[in-house]
């Protein structure tokens, strides 16, 4: 009631609005979290326990992030059943075969719109449109493309979506889930019921401050900035094809994220090759960086039925606002060299 909770509601307030106009959502329409991991997991599981009256079918791309793909196979141990919509070798969905899953049990349809490892971007309103016409909630993890690609979750038809403030350079610890009004999910924290009930914990109104600071400047800035990062993405790829001709794409470099891209060396290993670049002052992953510090194969590139060569020489290179021509001509210049070396040790 007094004055100092008053000027601290009022910023969240404003915070909250701002992320919800971004998305064309209501106020109401808007959980604050503390990661997208977390917003992943109350859209699956609060989803899954709300309708399991209705029925416990569940629908997923193989090519999710981690924090779904792990999340309904946890559902899975505990009574659920899940099936995969069949996807090409670039990670896209195959329509058709989503629609011929969808069964009279099914509740729950999820896919990742713009792949963090791939960089792949599903069609949002088709899928959308589909789970519409069928009578199932659409949720999408959207954490690689908010606030980078445009949406809009009444012309997309999303029911449900999570992103990340530190994937547009907010705060580390926020993340928000959009769920539309009308879908009850069941609460995965129980405490004071802040959130609408929905979410119970204090809510991190400096970073949710922060998540808001950072899309307003993305608004502004975000269609130069991709402009810029298209760019030095087709010209560092142009100079490490003309160097190196053995390479292999994997995903759609054209189509797909500005912002990602993934690529192959046969007869490198993926790691050693990580460790040599970073030896050279580049960072690279080999595969979600939520992984790093783990030597498994991508999940992501097996479910695209890449070949084992190419699955085993992936590397992911992340492009962004402060991505220069001179770290690229770098990379592009040393490369071929350590390429090499790596494959002479593999």
């Amino acid at each position: 009631m007094h004055s100092f909770a008053a000027r601290m509601q009022s910023a969240l307030d404003e915070a909250r609005s701002v992320l919800a106009r971004g998305l064309n959502a209501r106020l109401s329409e808007i959980i604050l979290t503390s990661s997208a991991t977390e917003a992943n997991n109350l859209a699956v599981k609060g989803v899954a326990q709300s309708l399991k009256e209705k029925g416990r079918h569940i629908i997923l791309s193989a090519v999710e992030h981690a924090s779904v793909y792990q999340t309904v196979r946890y559902l899975e141990k505990n009574g659920f059943e899940i099936s995969f919509i069949e996807n090409d070798s670039g990670g896209y969905i195959n329509l058709e075969s989503l629609r011929s899953l969808i069964r009279k049990d099914t509740t729950l349809v999820s896919v990742i719109f713009v792949n963090n490892e791939l960089g792949t971007i599903q069609p949002l309103s088709e899928i959308g449109a589909l789970c519409r016409r069928e009578g199932v909630l659409f949720h999408t993890d959207a954490v690689q493309g908010f606030a980078k690609y445009a949406i809009d979750v009444n012309e997309n038809n999303i029911d449900i979506l999570s992103a990340s403030a530190h994937k547009i350079y907010g705060p580390l610890g926020a993340g928000l889930l959009y769920v539309r009004s009308g879908i009850k999910i069941e609460p995965q924290l129980h405490g004071g019921g802040q959130e609408e009930n929905r979410r119970s914990s204090t809510v991190n109104i400096p970073a949710a401050v922060g998540f808001a600071e950072a899309f307003k400047i993305c608004q502004i800035e975000g269609e130069c900035e991709k402009e810029k990062v298209t760019e030095l993405k087709r010209q560092f790829l142009e100079s490490l094809c003309a160097s190196i001709p053995t390479l292999h794409i994997n995903g759609d470099a054209e189509k797909g994220s500005a912002y990602i891209l993934n690529i192959s060396f046969p007869g490198c290993d993926a790691e050693l090759l990580a460790m040599q670049l970073d030896n050279a002052g580049i960072a690279v992953s080999t595969g979600s960086a939520c992984a790093s510090g783990t030597v498994r194969k991508s999940r992501v590139l097996q479910a695209c039925k890449i070949e084992k060569k190419y699955v085993n020489s992936a590397i992911r290179l992340s492009f962004g606002r402060f991505t220069t021509k001179k770290e690229l001509d770098y990379t592009a210049a040393v490369l071929p060299e350590i390429v090499q070396k790596v494959k002479r040790i593999s």
